[in-house]
Parts: structure tokens; sequence; C-alpha cells
């Protein structure tokens, strides 16, 4: 839970490690600049949306308090790096990015160990396909404390995302089929 002054937000806080992609990001930045990760150090800069911006009143160099619904529950102070804004209004309202060692030791796991990965595609209309083949190596195997894998792709993390898409090509089809 992300705590200001005078505002309270829920956020899923995604971590992200010297690896991490900024393509996407670069292209729908606001404000800001986006996280630069050290080696030696654990940063507190993060990148926000501008929904969240606005709902919560911050703005780049802000600092800000997350709380974690642990036991006992814990806190962390973040700086605004960066604001984005993309087309994806449930993302939007989501995620804060931020660096992947904070989540590491939120939940005392060693240097490496993840909840998920994200993979990315380069040919969308492959990812049924894909999700498919990825499914095929995790099915059935668990990781070393037991827990089952699992493969979920984004149409069914955010199905009304591509529900709305459908639509949208639905009443292209019957737009151009009336002229």
């Amino acid at each position: 839970i992300v705590k200001t002054q005078s505002d309270f937000d829920g956020i899923i806080l995604k971590g992200i490690d010297r690896r991490f992609d900024w393509t996407f990001f670069r292209e729908h930045l606001v404000a800001g600049d986006t996280i630069a990760l050290p080696d030696s150090a654990i940063t507190n800069d993060v990148l926000i949306s501008q929904t969240q911006a606005r709902l919560l009143h911050l703005s780049v160099g802000d600092k800000f308090t997350t709380y974690f619904m642990t036991d006992p529950v814990r806190a962390r102070r973040f700086t605004v790096r960066g604001i984005y804004a993309t087309t994806f209004t449930e993302f939007d309202k989501m995620f804060i990015l931020a660096d992947i060692r904070h989540i590491q030791r939120l939940n005392h796991w060693h240097n490496g160990e993840i909840s998920q990965i994200e993979l990315m595609v380069d040919d969308f209309d492959r990812i049924d396909a894909i999700e498919r083949e990825v499914f095929l190596a995790v099915a059935a195997r668990t990781d070393s404390d037991g827990t089952l894998l699992q493969t979920r792709s984004i149409k069914k993390i955010v199905p009304r995302v591509f529900e709305w898409l459908d639509m949208i090509d639905m009443n292209a089809w019957v737009i151009l089929a009336l002229m």
C-alpha cells in the first residue's frame, strides 16, 4: 500500500534488475527518467504511472512510503525517479517498477530468487502457441521449495484488455462491411 500525506493506494511492486529492457517505458516516459540499478547498492528510485502520480499527488523527486502487508508489516521509502503513461489503464493503475532486491529482501529470498518471469514475444499472433510451449516445458514441475510452477499469458492476466481489443476489431469489421 502506497501512503502519502493525503492519499493511499494499493499497488503491485514489479521488481526489475539490470537486464530489464527499458525500450517500452522510455517510449512512454512523460517525466523524469528510468531507474539506474547500481551493482553495489539497492536503489530507492521507482517508476510510477501518470495515473498513480495524479491519484497520489506525486511528482518526480517526491518521496513516499510503501507498506507491505507481511507479518510484521514492513515499510519502505521510495523516490519517484520517473513517470510513465501507457494506453493500458489497468496496467497503469497497478504497477510501480522498483529494484528487485527490495522484493527479495522483503521476502527473505536469496539473490536470484524470483516469483515470476516475463517472456517478451516478437510475434503476438503466436502468443497462444508460445504459452503452450512454455506450459509443456514447466508443467507438473516444482521449484526448489516445492511450489508448483505455473504459466499464464498476458491474455489471461488482463483479459478485459483483450476483450476490448477484440471488440474494436469486430466494430472495425462491421463498419467496413457497411461501407
